[in-house]
């Protein structure tokens, strides 16, 4: 029994072996570790985007410019909080500050899993509590807002044709920007003649077991139609589409927007104009309040339903 105790322990920690012991772990060293293990895990086995390990990597270098040099194991919610001051004082709002502040704690989170630090070191990192509205000099973050429909519009003319086109899917789809840019044809179920369905291969909530499906109404057909192939549709990155709304703005002289807020306009419009059970499900929110975080308030609307209802 002991020697099949032995082989079975040999067999699975040859699989992972143990955490090498070689110096003393710092904050410098866990940083590293934990964004190779980023790099590998959001971007790959999980279906996120880069943009969280670049949501990472700047949460977790707060920490290492003020304590890189300390033991991973000595992190308190002491060391935590003036961590939470620095941000503050660099003067990121409050849902800013406390989302880098998780990303920390995740980290930590994940070395204990790890076996490379304590799980107490864990526990006193995460009691440090999220800062509440109101209650700190974080100033509150502003609401992102759908475009202006004529600066939407406005800026098409000034664009390449693939920018053009994913563009204007965002407006009528309510997609993100990576997911127009990794559309392929094989991922799209074209049986329904008014309707087609987009299977999202890689996705925001992937790495949670969700699928995301975008519907792709006559107006979005009527993009995709004519470019269909089996690999890519359009040969552009997310980022470049960033890039290039940000230089057609400026060169053109049109207030500045990006191509994620377009989300709130389809949100929006399907809000006011199907109901709010139909922008939930479009959008792919499983908490109404989500969606309700995207929607533009109109009073203008509630004086309509007040007209004919009080």
């Amino acid at each position: 029994m002991a020697n099949h105790n032995l082989e079975l322990r040999a067999k699975y920690e040859a699989r992972a072996p143990r955490p090498s012991n070689d110096g003393p772990l710092t904050v410098e060293r866990l940083i590293t570790s934990f964004m190779l293990y980023a790099q590998d895990t959001y971007t790959q086995r999980q279906g996120r985007s880069r943009s969280e390990v670049s949501n990472c990597r700047e949460a977790v270098r707060c920490l290492g410019l003020m304590y890189g040099d300390f033991l991973a194991a000595d992190i308190t919610s002491y060391e935590m909080k003036r961590v939470r001051e620095y941000m503050v004082d660099r003067g990121w709002c409050r849902s800013t500050i406390n989302k880098r502040m998780s990303r920390i704690k995740r980290m930590f989170k994940w070395a204990a899993g790890e076996s490379l630090i304590d799980g107490s070191v864990y526990h006193g990192v995460r009691s440090v509590e999220a800062l509440k509205p109101g209650r700190s000099a974080a100033p509150e973050p502003t609401d992102v807002k759908p475009v202006p429909v004529e600066d939407y519009r406005a800026i098409l003319p000034h664009v390449s044709e693939n920018v053009n086109c994913i563009l204007r899917l965002l407006f009528w789809t309510g997609m993100r920007p990576e997911e127009a840019c990794q559309m392929s044809g094989c991922d799209i179920d074209r049986s329904r003649a008014d309707v087609w369905v987009y299977k999202v291969p890689k996705h925001k909530t992937q790495w949670a077991g969700k699928d995301r499906i975008v519907f792709l109404g006559p107006n979005a057909i009527e993009i995709v139609q004519p470019r269909l192939q089996p690999g890519q549709i359009f040969k552009i990155t997310a980022s470049g589409v960033y890039q290039a709304v940000t230089k057609s703005c400026k060169r053109h002289g049109i207030p500045h927007w990006t191509p994620r807020q377009l989300r709130h306009n389809f949100v929006t419009r399907l809000w006011y104009e199907v109901g709010a059970e139909a922008a939930q499900l479009a959008a792919s929110h499983s908490d109404i309040r989500t969606t309700q975080n995207y929607i533009d308030r109109r009073p203008d609307e509630a004086l309509k339903f007040m007209s004919k209802v009080g």
